[in-house]
């Protein structure tokens, strides 16, 4: 889990380092079909996407026509006013329960963050009794490491379930939208 904020917090600087390639490369004659090996540029339904791989770490990037175009695929974020649960350092939580699922879900900044957890044990990550002990690991670990804020908005989508453990972070920069989507066991 520590990972994954972590790794937030690294891409925000190559987020940059990224559009700097991409100016780089829209520089250069639209004839010359040259690739960057860490830049890969292909053509999307709604945008130009292209992703950007450091290390392990992958960056995809979306460009829309229009700041409203890219506020509209962050549909999962929401801003938490009714809240029901105490997470620690002066957060709190909107904590709700459906078909399995233990959602915990509260609002930092322009960032939407929501933990969707099992209700049964048996098919919880490993280290953690609860989507409330997740979701109070997460701000603790925020409250020590500055995450830095989206131009507009931004998502933090954590899955809890062993059998497909997940971590989908996405923000909005301009018309620009960002998007690391982390399968692991890491959590």
């Amino acid at each position: 889990m520590l990972f994954i904020i972590f790794m937030l917090v690294a891409c925000q600087k190559q987020q940059t380092d990224a559009n700097s390639e991409q100016s780089t490369l829209a520089s250069q004659d639209s004839s010359d079909d040259q690739t960057d090996e860490n830049n890969e540029t292909t053509d999307g339904d709604d945008g130009s996407s292209s992703s950007n791989e450091k290390g392990t770490q992958k960056i995809q990037e979306t460009v829309y026509s229009s700041e409203v175009e890219a506020r509209a695929t962050l549909d999962a974020y929401r801003k938490v006013d009714q809240t029901n649960t105490d997470l620690g350092h002066g957060i709190k939580a909107f904590t709700e329960g459906a078909a399995g699922h233990a959602y915990t879900s509260w609002t930092e900044g322009n960032w939407y963050i929501e933990v969707d957890f099992p209700s049964n044990p048996a098919y919880t990550i490993e280290n953690y009794e609860d989507g409330k002990d997740l979701s109070e690991e997460v701000v603790n670990y925020l409250e020590e490491h500055y995450l830095p804020a989206p131009d507009k908005r931004g998502t933090i989508e954590i899955n809890g379930f062993k059998e497909h453990p997940e971590t989908i972070i996405k923000w909005q920069e301009g018309s620009n939208v960002y998007k690391i989507d982390k399968k692991t066991s890491n959590l």
